[in-house]
């Protein structure tokens, strides 16, 4: 805890190893009574899950975060429609929880939202991976739901870096 207010508390978490940082977390945590409430961004327009196409996971013999995930592309490019040729840098993919039906947790919402680099495929127009340097998560409202829309949005790529955003739906 680095700071304890009455309503707002700001926390930081480390992952080392080998006496090495790897991981750094730092949150804001709380609520307050405010009347005001919006949400302006809106969902995209979208086939819901099941009219969604089944999207492909990791390849054999590889390990990744997408194999405990179900993902159907719900806008965008995949596999064989990849032709090299750019896309328009938005696309959408719905996200299966693991373990079924439950309230969405801030863990599913940070994991959820690191598959942003799904849409840099369809952005670039080619197969490529990605790791995330940085990610900044903001919980809005979590929900029950067992499907969870990435809507990615790829701002820009230049120097071997993607810079890129997402609304994630329930």
């Amino acid at each position: 805890i680095e700071v304890s207010g009455h309503q707002t508390t700001q926390a930081r978490a480390q992952l080392s190893l080998a006496g090495q940082a790897v991981l750094l977390a730092v949150a804001s945590l709380g609520a307050r009574d405010s009347a005001h409430r919006g949400r302006w961004p809106s969902p995209p327009a979208v086939p819901g899950p099941d009219a969604a196409l089944d999207r492909r996971t990791s390849p054999s013999g590889t390990q990744s975060v997408l194999d405990h995930y179900e993902v159907r592309v719900a806008t965008g490019r995949t596999g064989r429609a990849l032709d090299g040729s750019p896309g328009p840098g938005r696309s959408a993919v719905w996200c299966r929880l693991p373990d079924g039906p439950r309230e969405v947790t801030a863990g599913d919402v940070a994991l959820v939202g690191d598959m942003l680099m799904l849409g840099l495929a369809d952005a670039l127009g080619e197969h490529v991976t990605a790791n995330s340097l940085d990610n900044t998560v903001r919980v809005v409202e979590r929900a029950p739901t067992e499907w969870v829309l990435l809507d990615v949005r790829i701002d820009a790529v230049e120097g071997g870096y993607a810079h890129a955003g997402a609304h994630l739906w329930t």
